[in-house]
C-alpha cells in the first residue's frame, strides 16, 4: 500500500526548467491525495465490492539538474499509521474493525512504521500537449520489504507548480503482507490493490 503510495513518485519535473541549475520541488500535502482501493472477493463483495483507503501523512522531494534528466532523483516517505479507511456508507463499528485489521494484521505499522520510495530512473517519455507522460522506476519499501516497481505518470508544470497524476496496481503478497480474509468466507480481500494519486508540488 503502497503505493502508495507513492505520491512524490510523481514529482518528476525534469522537463520543466531551463539552464544548468539544480531544482527541488517539494510536495504540498494540503493539495495532494493518495488513494488505495482494496477489492472484495468474498460474499460481502456483492454488497460492497471495494474499500477506499487514503494516505493522510506523506512527503518528499525531487532534485534534478536540467539538461541531465537521467540523474534526477525522487525521494518519498509516508507514515504507515496514517492509512485510513474513508469508505462512505459504513458504520463507525465497521470502520473501526477494518482500521484495526489494516494497521495490526496487514501493515503491522507498529513494527514497520515507514513506507518509502527511492527512484532509480525514468523511461518511455511521451509528450502530450502541455503534459508529459513517462514511466518512473524505483525501489518501494512497504512492510519492511523492498521491491523494484515501475509506475506510469502524467505531469504538467506551470510556473513553480507541478501537478502529477497516475495509478498503478501492486500485490500485497509481493511485500510479505497477507490479504485479509475472515468470517468463513464472508470477507476476502483480493491480493491486488490499486493506487491512485494526484500530487501537487512546489519549487
Amino acid at each position: 500500500m503502497k503505493y502508495a503510495l507513492i505520491a512524490t513518485i510523481c514529482l518528476l519535473p525534469v522537463f520543466a526548467s531551463e539552464g544548468a541549475r539544480s531544482d527541488v520541488y517539494t510536495i504540498d500535502l494540503s493539495k495532494s491525495t493518495i488513494g488505495v482501493t482494496a477489492f472484495e472477493d468474498g460474499m460481502m463483495g456483492k454488497v460492497r465490492p471495494t474499500h477506499a483507503i487514503e494516505v493522510k501523512r506523506f512527503g518528499g522531494r525531487v532534485k534534478f539538474t536540467s539538461g541531465n534528466e537521467a540523474r534526477a532523483t525522487v525521494e518519498f516517505q509516508a507514515d504507515a499509521k496514517s492509512l485510513e479507511n474513508v469508505e462512505k456508507g459504513i458504520s463507525e463499528f465497521e470502520r473501526g474493525g477494518f482500521q484495526a485489521t489494516l494497521q495490526n494484521a496487514v501493515l503491522e505499522s507498529e513494527k514497520f512504521p515507514q513506507i518509502t520510495f527511492r527512484s532509480t530512473g525514468i523511461s518511455d517519455i511521451r509528450p502530450a500537449g502541455d503534459a508529459r507522460g513517462f514511466t518512473l522506476h524505483g525501489d518501494l519499501t512497504v512492510h519492511g520489504v523492498t521491491r523494484r516497481v515501475s509506475l506510469p505518470v502524467v505531469m504538467i508544470v506551470s510556473g513553480d507548480q507541478l501537478r502529477a497524476t497516475g495509478e498503478a496496481t501492486i500485490k500485497q503478497t509481493d511485500f510479505d503482507m497477507k490479504p485479509y480474509s475472515g468470517g468463513l468466507g464472508l470477507i476476502k480481500i483480493r491480493d491486488e490493490v490499486k493506487i491512485t494519486f494526484t500530487v501537487i508540488a512546489r519549487g
